[in-house]
């Protein structure tokens, strides 16, 4: 087994996911790693390369693990094994769907030959963190065709200088056991060197996941009429907690939120229309087909037979033409805690089975100093569209 070790040189990235990974576990305790192998199954193919970076006396370093005569992975394994139980924090991309089930697969095989390690259980004991599935949730949100690796780091302005990718660098692999060169194990050990100082910039990925928490006193919101439409929207402007390296941009039906670096708004256009407010005890009412109304059961005894039925979830509202303002779905269970206002929390919609849901818009919305309804309803609205 070779191995290579030194200081990571790469310097284009920012700490903002440094700070988020530091809130999980300290930087001394988490390790960063990848693997190399010669194809997807371990019963079939065989690690050749482990890499890993750590953070020590506040620099970050790395550690590669080379299987450079082909009959290396079980040294090569238990070496990494050891290195784990020092930390207690495992972070990868992808690595719960393909680094991490092929190492233990590789050490159920070992231990079948009756080859023992240092520490079997340290790969399955140690806490893992998967930044492929911390992004998987935000991925319509991010313009992107996919979030590969790969990808994510051309996304994110992250150069590499290495030439193949992993597949191709099985073939590369294979002819340098037979006959090795110094260029074969250059391309080798750079596309995984690579890899592993990714990771430090993916930290940031983790940002999103803070998203929902930014300070309520960042909101800034103000309406803006566009003259060529007729359109108005109210805009609210906020801070992010932590900035995202990648620009976000999220719909609901009309309702649009926008997110790039730590700035953030969120645009509701203001709808105005003929409504529905469709009631929950809709047993109690009757239905006036003719003036396209309801009344309550106590009142209908005044009214002839042919001119009422029993209503129905469908037609039981009250219509309403005024000036309405979207809110995200998960929101409307929640309208009662944020708003206490009776009226102003009541939901609107097209028709009862809509998916776009609507309050009354109030000028209070703009006041700043109203805390019935700003910014609690503004900052519930933001929360509402930035969770997954």
């Amino acid at each position: 087994m070779k191995e290579w070790h030194g200081t990571c040189t790469r310097t284009d990235f920012t700490d903002s996911g440094i700070s988020k990974a530091a809130e999980l576990a300290p930087l001394d305790q988490i390790l960063l790693f990848d693997i190399e192998t010669t194809g997807f199954s371990p019963k079939s193919c065989y690690c050749y390369m482990i890499g890993y970076c750590y953070f020590q006396d506040s620099v970050w370093h790395y550690r590669m693990l080379f299987n450079d005569d082909g009959r290396s992975e079980y040294t090569m394994i238990n070496d990494f094994l050891h290195v784990l139980d020092g930390y207690t924090l495992l972070i990868h991309y992808n690595g719960d769907g393909f680094d991490i089930p092929f190492l233990t697969e590789k050490i159920r095989q070992y231990q079948s030959f009756v080859l023992s390690f240092q520490d079997p259980d340290s790969l399955s004991r140690i806490e893992s963190l998967d930044l492929y599935k911390i992004l998987k949730p935000y991925r319509h949100g991010l313009d992107l065709p996919n979030i590969k690796l790969a990808t994510i780091e051309q996304a994110m302005g992250y150069l590499r200088s290495d030439r193949y990718n992993g597949g191709e660098l099985i073939r590369v692999y294979r002819d340098y056991l037979v006959s090795p060169s110094e260029n074969a194990e250059h391309e080798l050990y750079q596309h995984n060197y690579e890899d592993i100082q990714a990771m430090i910039p993916m930290l940031s990925l983790l940002n999103y996941t803070a998203m929902p928490d930014f300070p309520d006193s960042s909101i800034m919101v103000h309406k803006v009429d566009d003259p060529d439409s007729g359109d108005t929207y109210i805009i609210a402007e906020f801070t992010l907690s932590a900035a995202i390296p990648l620009p976000y941009h999220k719909k609901e039906g009309i309702l649009q939120i926008q997110c790039e670096g730590d700035s953030g708004r969120l645009i509701l256009p203001v709808v105005r229309e003929e409504l529905r407010y469709y009631i929950s005890n809709w047993k109690d009412y009757y239905y006036l087909p003719v003036e396209d109304r309801i009344v309550h059961k106590s009142l209908a005894a005044y009214v002839d037979s042919e001119y009422k039925e029993k209503a129905t979830k469908q037609n039981c509202y009250l219509k309403k033409t005024g000036t309405f303002l979207p809110i995200p779905k998960s929101f409307v269970d929640k309208i009662d805690t944020i708003i206490q206002n009776t009226e102003l929390s009541k939901i609107y919609q097209t028709a009862p089975q809509s998916t776009e849901y609507y309050i009354e818009y109030q000028e209070s919305f703009l006041d700043k100093e109203d805390e019935e309804t700003h910014p609690k309803f503004l900052h519930a609205c933001i929360q509402a569209m930035l969770q997954v």
